[in-house]
């Protein structure tokens, strides 16, 4: 599987959900794609806040 479709969103979260803040930030910011990194801390923010997507 090439980079660009890892779903790095759903890699944060994971990293979120095991207490990790440190490398959901960094998987996210890793992205070079400002749409792609901006929706990726939605996902990651919406988990952290219990919010529904």
């Amino acid at each position: 599987m090439p980079p660009w479709e890892l779903p790095t969103a759903a890699v944060a979260v994971a990293h979120a959900a095991f207490g990790d803040l440190d490398a959901a930030r960094r998987c996210e910011n890793g992205l070079n794609v400002p749409h792609g990194r901006s929706a990726g801390f939605a996902d990651l923010a919406s988990y952290l806040t219990g919010a529904r997507p």
